[in-house]
């Protein structure tokens, strides 16, 4: 309604029904942004939206929207973080050549999308490009479509996607969208005057509804099946009270748990426009799997309720109770829900995309389902089958006995109790049934299974082995004629002869009854090896059942996009190990769809540099530089090479003479000839979310965090896997002096205000994991990508743009000493390509940024695994405003040091930091504490200070540039500082001045976290003239 009177308002007034206004120019700053991943450039991104307030009329917002999608890509914004009663602006393709631009709405109660009768927007570009589709397009903040327009001045959630699903030209509504669309602002937002950047994110919906989903798997497929299991077919195996019991406790457990996933679901949506419950108009699926949820947990809280009221076990009535009860709640419930949870993990795997195919996880629970089904069919048909292989008159009637029993007797029997059946069954020997309570006058006692079953045998004494030589009875017994060898028997009462069991139901004077052995050899007859095949039967189930739970808590971990290109393949190993098989390096001709060569010029990242000096030579040097000058100086950096500071990962591998130094170290030689040992579960890239205290995945940069394929091995070829399972291959540019190089290339990579780098391997060795620009790893970090295809050439700026490198992990390769503890000690260092706007720190130590050399090193290192180990650790380095953080996390406890992150998996946001500090007083991190970390220090200073009186900055915080390419910006300032654990929890701050009269300066960081300069024994080493230089600063004895 009000909306309505601001309309009529504004109609009345003349301010609304002005034409179109013009759209921005290209140089337009927008003032709100949305990109997957977050912080990327607006051509790199998945997905890139831009809001801006237009030039020419306040009263019009302008939007830019941009993705890889030959369907649609739409924004919208909508009360609720949900699709419903939601104002979608949507860029649609036609025909694969035109782009146009819809105005759409999504009713409040209805999952689908509706075309706007009156059409808001003002288009002003479109265009469609290999698959990349853009517009721009301007609506007024207030309209007078009062059906589906949203006032956009006032707070919405905002969501975004992208699909390649067709529009259908003249169609009324868009495609549904599947897999991880659509992505959701995590708080409400004013489109009219929020600025900066939104962070989507699936919220806790995804999260609960994957609670939902294992525990059903749990109620149902495990708990419940096995309950059907053990009241079908055990009994006979266990005393009578276990097998029953065992019946009830999984029923009831199934019960619980199925209670609990049933409400979960509900708080789920809460937000919903009717709160825990789905809207499911145009949603057939989702509607028959609510509907039939319901009447699923109605059912099963009813039958657990009709044992009560159940009759006792004796009466004629018990069968009825036994049908409802077994067969037709029991049965056809467990049936109904199996087909219920099928639906819901339909639902899921379309909505997440959880493994490489949506359908697996449905195809998984299918062949589980049908396998259980198909046992209890073949248990009954092998039951039988055996009861017919007695062949004679008898089979007939001992088969529907057996059918009576094993599926629960609901066969009313004719005038005799069902006890005695019962007993039959189960005992393996020869069984004489009686009436209840009658004897056979002068015949001996036997017990048929307690005191209870007593019954009483007359007229016969036992004759020999084969049933011949019956010496006479009493009277009513006289006459017995000699038995046969089969052990046929005849009896004398009546005067009537009975010889089957039809006698038994048609005759109802009947006494005594003498019956052969009809039973099937059940667990009874043979315990030891009958309880053992049944247990292993059951286990056989519970294991399939929880591998399919696997499967489905799998979701835990977030979906992955990244590609590593490579043909893959097998090549022969460096020598002297020729003879062996390694992992094959492509040249980039073999690369298909190879990434583009990227080409940065001053005007495109010149702001990453700020005003310089043009050098000399292929690698640019200025030789002009006064160090004592408040203001160093820039020198430019090569064509192509001004380098945005976004950065990524890399792993080098390596085997025989391929690793580094091999002839030059040869004390190392026979730990490199064993190779590189790095089984890689996953390895992921984060982005810092500033608004949002949060770490995003960067999807194109991660692999496997979803924990859908195998771990890979990192020195054999495909990792181990098969083509088609190998999820990382070595790519063309190499590792410099690393065998085989594995990293994203072609993508955006991680930058500021924060990047995060996880690996989870199970075990690390001879190895290095290392962070270089991205443009490094584009251009080739050894092996150069092809001139031809390069506007600035092949140079990988690694040298000439000072592009900046960080090892996390590195194996000492370089030196012979670097054999000591087994060739175990991979260290964290950034002394590498230090200059111009990548800017290193010394710290108080002077060697805080770590390194090793021949006869000293520093003591900033992990111990990895050791050679042929396996001990599963989960690697993350942190790199903020504040230096880099590794933490090495025992993958078994890393639920409970950082959430998110698991031995398998990683998830889709991550908090800040770990939980818990890091327990060590500084570096080393050897074997004494599995959860430790390592520190490298950033410069924290906005300049370089000179050596003036007075003056502040990089020289006298100890920042480290190189003499001859100066200081240009200092890339960390664009950094932010996220939260990361200081240690010891008492450790003293770390203070440094190495330019008085200049003031000291206390860091962010503790002392004890800096790296010390060592001799390879751990023994302090002092650079006497960097202490001096610090004022005497220098690490404690």
């Amino acid at each position: 309604m009000l909306q309505l009177c601001v309309a009529v308002l504004v109609l009345a007034t003349g301010s609304y029904g002005n034409p179109c206004p013009p759209g921005p120019d290209d140089t337009a700053e927008w003032r709100l942004l949305a990109t997957i991943p977050p912080a990327c450039n607006k051509s790199d991104c998945q997905f890139y939206l831009a809001i801006r307030t237009n030039d020419n009329d306040s009263g019009y917002l302008d939007f830019a929207m941009e993705a890889n999608a030959m369907g649609w890509l739409a924004v919208g914004f909508a009360p609720q973080p949900i699709m419903l009663d939601a104002d979608v602006f949507a860029c649609v393709v036609i025909d694969n050549m035109t782009v146009d631009v819809l105005d759409t709405h999504n009713p409040a109660q209805k999952y689908i999308n509706e075309i706007d009768a009156n059409d808001d927007l003002c288009v002003h570009a479109t265009n469609i490009n290999n698959g990349r589709v853009s517009c721009l397009f301007s609506r007024a903040i207030i309209t007078d479509d009062v059906e589906g327009d949203k006032y956009l001045d006032e707070e919405y959630y905002m969501m975004f996607g992208a699909v390649d699903a067709m529009y259908s030209n003249g169609s009324t509504s868009l495609s549904y969208h599947v897999a991880q669309n659509p992505y959701i602002s995590t708080v409400a937002i004013n489109p009219a005057n929020s600025s900066g950047q939104v962070v989507p994110t699936f919220g806790t919906t995804g999260c609960l509804t994957r609670v939902h989903g294992i525990l059903m798997v749990a109620a149902w497929p495990m708990m419940a099946a096995t309950s059907i299991f053990f009241a079908a077919w055990m009994r006979p195996a266990l005393p009578a009270s276990v097998g029953f019991l065992m019946h009830r406790s999984f029923a009831m457990g199934s019960l619980a748990i199925a209670m609990l996933g049933f409400v979960i679901i509900f708080i789920a949506n809460i937000h919903q426009s009717t709160p825990g419950l789905i809207p499911l108009a145009g949603r057939p699926i989702a509607a028959a799997h609510l509907w039939i949820g319901i009447a699923v947990m109605l059912l099963h809280v009813l039958n657990p309720l009709l044992s009560i009221f159940r009759c006792a076990s004796k009466s004629p009535r018990r069968w009825i109770y036994s049908l409802v009860h077994g067969l037709i709640v029991g049965v056809g419930l467990f049936l109904l829900a199996l087909s219920n949870v099928a639906i819901g993990l339909y639902l899921y795997g379309e909505k997440i995309s959880l493994l490489t195919n949506p359908s697996s996880l449905l195809s998984i629970f299918i062949a589980y389902a049908v396998f259980v089904i198909l046992l209890n069919i073949a248990l009954f048909v092998l039951f039988t089958l055996r009861a017919f292989r007695v062949g004679g008159e008898e089979a007939p009637v001992v088969a529907p006995l057996l059918v009576r029993y094993f599926i629960g007797r609901f066969v009313k029997p004719v005038n005799k109790p069902q006890a005695p059946l019962i007993a039959m069954v189960k005992k393996a020997s020869y069984v004489e049934i009686v009436d209840e309570g009658e004897t056979c006058e002068g015949h001996k006692e036997t017990d048929f299974g307690g005191t209870s079953e007593a019954r009483h045998r007359s007229g016969h004494k036992e004759g020999n082995k084969d049933g011949s030589g019956h010496q006479e009875g009493n009277k009513d017994g006289a006459g017995h004629e000699k038995g046969n060898k089969d052990e046929a028997r005849h009896e004398e009462g009546d005067g009537k002869e009975v010889k089957t069991f039809a006698d038994y139901f048609t005759r109802a004077d009947l006494t005594c009854t003498r019956v052969v052995d009809y039973s099937l050899k059940l667990p009874h007859a043979s315990p030891g090896v009958a309880n053992m095949a049944a247990c292993c039967v059951y286990l056989l189930l519970l294991a399939i059942g929880a591998a399919l739970t696997c499967v489905s808590s799998s979701g835990d971990g977030c979906t992955w996009t990244g590609q590593m290109r490579g043909p893959g393949g097998e090549a022969p190993c460096p020598a002297p190990l020729a003879g062996e098989t390694c992992p094959q390096t492509p040249s980039y001709d073999q690369v298909p769809d190879i990434w583009p060569c990227p080409a940065y010029n001053q005007s495109s990242g010149g702001k990453y540099y700020g005003a310089c000096s043009p050098g000399v030579g292929t690698n640019p040097l200025c030789s002009w530089f006064d160090p004592t000058s408040p203001q160093l100086g820039c020198c430019c950096p090569a064509d192509g090479c001004w380098t945005p500071p976004y950065f990524n990962w890399i792993i080098g591998a390596c085997k025989g003479s391929g690793c580094g130094a091999y002839y030059g170290a040869p004390a190392t030689q026979q730990f490199k000839d064993a190779g590189t040992q790095l089984v890689i579960n996953y390895v992921a890239t984060y982005q810092w979310s500033s608004t949002e205290r949060v770490w995003g995945l960067v999807g194109d940069s991660s692999y496997n965090t979803d924990g859908s394929r195998p771990s890979y091995d990192a020195a054999k070829p495909n990792g181990g896997l098969t083509p088609g399972e190998a999820w990382l291959q070595p790519q063309p540019g190499g590792a410099a002096d690393w065998t085989w190089g594995y990293y994203p290339a072609g993508v955006q990579g991680a930058g500021p205000p924060g990047m995060l780098f996880v690996l989870s391997a199970e075990s690390v060795w001879n190895v290095a994991w290392y962070m270089l620009n991205q443009v490094t790893l584009d251009k080739g970090p050894s092996v150069a990508y092809p001139s031809t295809k390069c506007q600035y050439g092949s140079d990988n700026c690694w040298s000439s743009g000072n592009a900046g490198e960080i090892d996390f992990l590195e194996a000492p390769w370089t030196v012979n000493a670097g054999a000591t503890d087994g060739y175990r000690r991979l260290y964290a260092t950034q002394w590498n390509q230090v200059g111009r706007s990548f800017v290193g720190d010394m710290g108080e130590t002077c060697n805080a940024d770590g390194g090793w050399f021949d006869d000293v090193t520093s003591n900033n290192y992990f111990l990895g695994t050791k050679e042929n180990e396996t001990n599963p650790f989960i690697f993350a380095a942190v790199v903020d405003k504040i230096g880099t953080f590794i933490y090495r996390i025992p993958a078994d406890q890393s639920d409970q040091i950082w959430p998110g992150l698991s031995r398998t998996t990683a998830a889709c946001t991550l908090g800040p930091a770990p939980s818990q500090r890091p327990p060590n007083a500084g570096p080393p991190c050897d074997d004494s504490n599995p959860y430790c970390a390592l520190f490298i220090p950033n410069c924290q200073a906005d300049a370089w200070g000179g050596a003036s009186a007075g003056h502040q900055g990089g020289a006298n915080q100890g920042c480290k540039v190189n003499g001859e390419q100066g200081w240009c910006v200092n890339w960390w300032g664009l950094m932010e500082d996220t939260g990361q654990w200081v240690w010891p929890e008492n450790g003293r701050r770390s203070v440094v001045q190495y330019q008085a009269p200049a003031s000291s300066v206390e860091m962010p960081w503790n002392y004890e976290m800096e790296a010390w300069k060592v001799d390879w024994a751990g023994n302090p080493q002092y650079n006497a003239g960097c202490c001096v230089l610090n004022q005497g600063r220098c690490p404690a004895t």
